[in-house]
C-alpha cells in the first residue's frame, strides 16, 4: 500500500512495575545514543566534510551497519535497532547541514555536533529584575527567553521501536480493549515476568493473534479517542514503528501509520474566506462563472471574543508577572483550530480563496 504516513497519540497506563522497566530501557538507550554519538564523532565529521557525495553516501551506510552491530552487543535487538537508526538519523541530520554550510561559505552559521542537554538553572529574580528597566527589544527577548528556560530540566529523549512486531497495538476481541505488546525484555531479567496475552485483533491491520505467553514481552493497555480508533485502528492501516514517550510520570505511544492516500475531489467552484476582526471568517461557494452557490452568515464571533479577552488577560499577566502562562495560548490556538475545521468542513474539493479587508472577488489569491 503506497499512501501517506500518520502518526497518532496513545496514552500508555502501565503498572509501576511497567513503569519501572520501560524507564530502565527508555534510559539505556538513551545513554546508548549518546555514548556512540560521542564515539563516532571523529568519523561522522569527517563524513560530513568529504566532498565526493558518493563516497559520503558509502561511508554513512557503512557507519550504520555498524553502529546497528555495536548497539546490538550492547543491548537488547529491538530496543538496539530503534536506537541505532536514531543515531544515524542525528549524524546524516549533521552531514546535510555541514554540507549547506559548505556550500554558502564562511558566512553561514556552521552546524554543531549533536550533544546532551544539561540542566537549565537561571537567575529568574535577577532576569526579571533586569527586565523591567530594559530599553532595546533584542535585550528584552533575551531576557524573555532566560525566564522562560528558568529551573528545566531537559526533555527525557523518548525511546524508538524501529519495527512495528515489537509494539503491537492488540484489541481484545471480547472486550475490544487496546493494549500495546513490547519486546523490550530478555527472557532471563530478573525483572521479566510471565506475560499472558488473550487471542485478539492486531488493531491496524485487522489480523487475527493468537493466545499466548512470553517472559521477554510485556502488555500496557491503552487509551485513546473514539476519532483516534475509527481513523487508526480500522483494520485498513498498517502500523509502521513507534516512539515511546515520557513526559514526567505519563507515559505516551507514538505510533506511525502508513494509510492509503486520500483522492482529493476535484469540482469547477471556489469556497471564498473573508476575514474580519469581530467575525473571524464568512464562507461563500461559487461557481467558476461567479455564481454563488452558498452564503452562510459571518461565523466565529464568540471566539474572536474569546481571542481577544485571552489576549487582554495575557497581557496582563504579563505586566504583572513578566511572563505569562500557556492556557492563553491554548485557547487561542483551539480556538483557531475549530475555525479551521469548519473551512475544511465546507470546502469538499472546492478551490480556496482569502479575502482581506483590501482585496475583493478579482484580487484575491489562489491558495
Amino acid at each position: 500500500m503506497a499512501g501517506q504516513y500518520l502518526t497518532a497519540f496513545f496514552e500508555m497506563r502501565p503498572t509501576k512495575r511497567k513503569a519501572a522497566i520501560l524507564e530502565r530501557a527508555r534510559s539505556q538507550a538513551e545513554a546508548l545514543f549518546w555514548q556512540l554519538l560521542e564515539d563516532n564523532e571523529t568519523e561522522g565529521k569527517e563524513i560530513a566534510n568529504e566532498p565526493d557525495a558518493k563516497i559520503r553516501r558509502s561511508r554513512l551506510q557503512e557507519l550504520k551497519s555498524r553502529l546497528q552491530r555495536s548497539a546490538t552487543a550492547q543491548m537488547l535487538e529491538p530496543i538496539a535497532h530503534g536506537a541505532a537508526r536514531s543515531i544515524v538519523a542525528g549524524i546524516s541530520s549533521f552531514v546535510e547541514l555541514q554540507q549547506a554550510h559548505l556550500k554558502k561559505g564562511d558566512g553561514a552559521q556552521k552546524p554543531e555536533w549533536p550533544s546532551q542537554a544539561r540542566n537549565v538553572r537561571t537567575n529568574y529574580t535577577g532576569a526579571l529584575d533586569d527586565l523591567k528597566f530594559v530599553t532595546e527589544l533584542e535585550t528584552e527577548k533575551l531576557l524573555r527567553d532566560e525566564l522562560n528556560r528558568s529551573d528545566r530540566d531537559p526533555p527525557l529523549m523518548p525511546m524508538t521501536i524501529a519495527r512495528a512486531r515489537d509494539a503491537k497495538i492488540i484489541r481484545h476481541k471480547e472486550t475490544g480493549a487496546l493494549a500495546v505488546e513490547l519486546f523490550i525484555l530478555r527472557a532471563k531479567d530478573k525483572k521479566a515476568k510471565s506475560s499472558t496475552r488473550s487471542e485478539g485483533i492486531e488493531a491496524a491491520s485487522g489480523e487475527m493473534i493468537k493466545a499466548g505467553k512470553s517472559k521477554s514481552k510485556i502488555l500496557i493497555p491503552l487509551s485513546c479517542s473514539k476519532w483516534h480508533e475509527q481513523k487508526f485502528l480500522n483494520g485498513r492501516t498498517i502500523h509502521r514503528s513507534s516512539l515511546i514517550v515520557r513526559k514526567q510520570d505519563r507515559w505516551f505511544l507514538m505510533a506511525q501509520f502508513e494509510m492509503a492516500e486520500a483522492r482529493p475531489i476535484e469540482t469547477n467552484r471556489y469556497l471564498g474566506v473573508d476575514r474580519g476582526v469581530v467575525n473571524p471568517i464568512a464562507l461563500s461557494v461559487v461557481e467558476q462563472d461567479g455564481r454563488v452557490v452558498t452564503a452562510l452568515p459571518p461565523m466565529g464571533a464568540d471566539i474572536g471574543v474569546a481571542m481577544s479577552s485571552a489576549e487582554q488577560r495575557r497581557r496582563t499577566e504579563q505586566k504583572r508577572r513578566g511572563q505569562f502562562s500557556k492556557g492563553h495560548r491554548l485557547r487561542v490556538k483551539q480556538s483557531l483550530h475549530k475555525l479551521a475545521n469548519e473551512i475544511v468542513h465546507h470546502k469538499r474539493g472546492a478551490g480556496l480563496f482569502f479575502l482581506s479587508q483590501r482585496q475583493n472577488a478579482h484580487g484575491c489569491k489562489r491558495l
